[in-house]
């Protein structure tokens, strides 16, 4: 924790990583048991809402270029893109690769895709947390 220079504002991407580790164990193994089952079109949903992401990270990136960044807002901006490229990834491999949903290459997969979505979503409200000041 000593990562951001002692500031208590940079907890919020710690804690960030530290939860979507958990939500990517635990798809991994309710997709492995068989309680869940992620479909085709939610993969699609993931990829889109990511790509949104990062459109929006795009066209504010000039408004928050003006202000004066610290590294609280660099370490959640690094989760951030981190999130959206390994969601980006991930299901664009579970789409364009169709492999048996039961299977444990398959449960990795989608462990890693709903981890780094929570990765993406998660370090995208420490973001706003930082430029906000609180």
């Amino acid at each position: 924790m000593n990562i951001c220079g002692c500031k208590t504002k940079c907890d919020c991407t710690i804690i960030a990583v530290i939860v979507s580790i958990i939500a990517g164990i635990v798809a991994t193994f309710l997709n492995f048991s068989g309680t869940i089952a992620i479909p085709q079109f939610v993969l699609w949903i993931f990829f889109g809402v990511a790509l949104g992401l990062l459109g929006l990270s795009l066209v504010a990136a000039p408004f928050i270029g003006k202000r004066e960044s610290g590294t609280c807002l660099c370490t959640s901006l690094i989760a951030f893109f981190v999130g959206i490229f390994g969601t980006v990834l991930f299901s664009l491999v579970l789409v364009l690769i169709d492999i048996a949903a039961g299977g444990i290459l398959a449960s990795i997969l989608t462990g890693l895709l709903i981890g780094l979505f929570a990765l993406a979503i998660t370090s995208a409200a420490c973001i706003v947390k930082n430029l906000f000041d609180c």
